[in-house]
């Protein structure tokens, strides 16, 4: 993926666009505590995630450990000379000593940041809690062509929005919340993850966006007044 995103950029923007892209690129990286992108990559192969547990909440990035040597080499120079360990469940977790930061090899993966978050992942491992097994993501998957180009994927919840998509509407003055709450939350369970779609095109990059409520409800709730949620 990095090596075709840089392709895209130098092939389809001029000499001034591609230096200032390639800077900004590469800063999608060091929040994760990667500084060297390009020996990060040829180590994790293809394939990154980033996992979001709560909203506004640091991510943690999930890649395959393909050449653990390389990828221990780059978490220890994040980590610092004293790294604490520790094991959750049957994976190891690294921890910096001067800040919450954290990395793991747990199975074939390799995870790396904010050390709450990293440590959540492992323990929903052990405790063999996974996104597969989510009814919302299962059904989500419907809404991907497989057959597109596509290069980055991002699962959201979309219960939040919807009910304050059912709060802006409601004629009542109470919180329609407030009176139907046991309906609407059996309701919003029943919606699938939004999902946003990007993919590597002959002339760039495209993006799209699919949610149970569209496009038209995700402005809505996003731009409405504060007063009139």
């Amino acid at each position: 993926m990095w090596r075709d995103v840089n392709a895209t950029v130098s092939s389809h923007a001029d000499v001034v666009g591609a230096i200032a892209a390639r800077p900004l690129l590469r800063s999608l990286f060091p929040p994760y505590g990667i500084n060297d992108p390009d020996t990060f990559v040829s180590a994790v192969g293809n394939r990154m995630a980033t996992i979001r547990l709560e909203e506004n909440a640091p991510s943690v990035l999930v890649a395959g450990a393909f050449d653990r040597p390389s990828l221990r080499k780059l978490a220890q120079q994040r980590l610092g000379p004293t790294v604490k360990t520790e094991t959750v469940g049957d994976a190891e977790l690294m921890l910096s000593s001067s800040d919450n930061f954290a990395a793991s090899f747990a199975d074939d993966h390799f995870l790396t940041g904010a050390g709450d978050a990293v440590r959540r992942c492992l323990q929903a491992k052990g405790q063999s809690q996974s996104l597969v097994s989510v009814d919302a993501y299962r059904r989500s998957q419907r809404l991907i062509d497989n057959s597109l180009p596509i290069i980055a994927l991002t699962f959201t919840d979309d219960r939040r929005p919807a009910i304050s998509f059912v709060e802006l509407f409601s004629p009542s003055e109470r919180s329609a919340f407030s009176t139907n709450a046991s309906s609407i939350e059996q309701a919003s369970r029943s919606l699938p993850y939004a999902v946003s779609v990007t993919m590597l095109k002959e002339n760039g990059f495209d993006w799209t966006s699919r949610s149970a409520f569209g496009l038209f409800g995700s402005l809505v709730i996003r731009f409405a007044p504060e007063n009139a949620r």
